[in-house]
């Protein structure tokens, strides 16, 4: 099934959308202040991924970020801010570098088996990088949302060690197959992400193993729409799991990547990590 112009050009938009670090930032980046590893090699291909670790007494705990770029695209230095100012409250972070179409021509679930060798990664070498496994969490953008929520919640396309601690999400993409009265895939079809939608769709997989989440969504976001994220939070909250929407009224896509609520943003996750023990 060849794919239409129209639909090629779509999903060139959406990754670029997706990640305002797309064009500031060269690929592969230089990250200072962090430590480079290699986290996985497949088919000839190194991949990395870059730690801001944390010095003290006790290990810390640590949040993976995966960048957002429509599985096409995309740049690890995207969260390079965010990794900064929550080293300097005690948690640790690893940029990670997966898989995408444009550099690897590559699908969804390449992207999907990346993300979660990248955790298992982690977790297995947490001591040696003074990190608590039991305290390691995802976060990701838009189709980086979507890697993050897989980690936790799809069953396909390789292993956990382990449930991640807590969910932090941006503009996430959680719903990618069909839903009756609720979304129908306009960005992707199955002959681009290579893999059925419904084995690649948080949504579909909810279950009692989904770990506290909150979601930073714009509402007028025209990419990846908040009542998505909304949708996924009330079958989560149905399933008596903690699940949030924080709402940016009046921002679009990728809104969390300007200067001005990158602070905000941490300022606003103090109060969730604290529940959950991480300061």
């Amino acid at each position: 099934m060849s794919i239409s112009r129209l639909s090629i050009f779509t999903v060139l938009l959406f990754a670029l959308l997706n990640s305002s670090h797309l064009h500031a930032s060269k690929y592969p980046p230089t990250i200072n202040g962090a430590i480079q590893v290699s986290y996985k090699h497949v088919d000839g291909i190194e991949l990395k991924s870059w730690l801001f670790t944390v010095t003290g007494e006790t290990p810390s705990p640590a949040l993976v970020f995966f960048f957002g770029g429509g599985w096409a695209g995309g740049n690890p230095a995207q969260f390079v801010h965010y990794a900064q100012q929550l080293q300097q409250k005690g948690i640790a972070s690893m940029l990670v570098d997966y898989r995408v179409r444009n550099r690897h021509n590559t699908g969804v679930a390449e992207a999907v088996a990346d993300a979660k060798s990248a955790m298992n990664w982690l977790y297995r070498n947490a001591e040696h990088f003074h990190i608590d496994k039991k305290r390691i969490g995802a976060a990701g953008a838009s189709a980086g949302g979507q890697l993050a929520a897989a980690t936790a919640v799809l069953p396909d396309y390789g292993d956990m060690s382990f449930t991640p601690a807590l969910l932090v999400l941006f503009n996430p993409v959680t719903i990618m197959a069909p839903e009756p009265n609720l979304y129908q895939p306009t960005h992707w079809t199955e002959a681009w992400t290579g893999s059925p939608l419904i084995s690649l769709s948080p949504y579909h997989h909810l279950s009692q193993s989904l770990p506290p989440t909150v979601i930073y969504h714009g509402t007028e976001d025209k990419t990846v729409a908040i009542s998505t994220a909304e949708a996924f939070c009330r079958k989560a909250t149905s399933l008596q799991r903690k699940c949030q929407v924080v709402p940016f009224q009046g921002k679009g896509h990728g809104f969390f990547n300007g200067q001005k609520y990158k602070s905000q943003i941490i300022d606003d996750l103090l109060p969730f990590f604290g529940q959950h023990n991480w300061l």
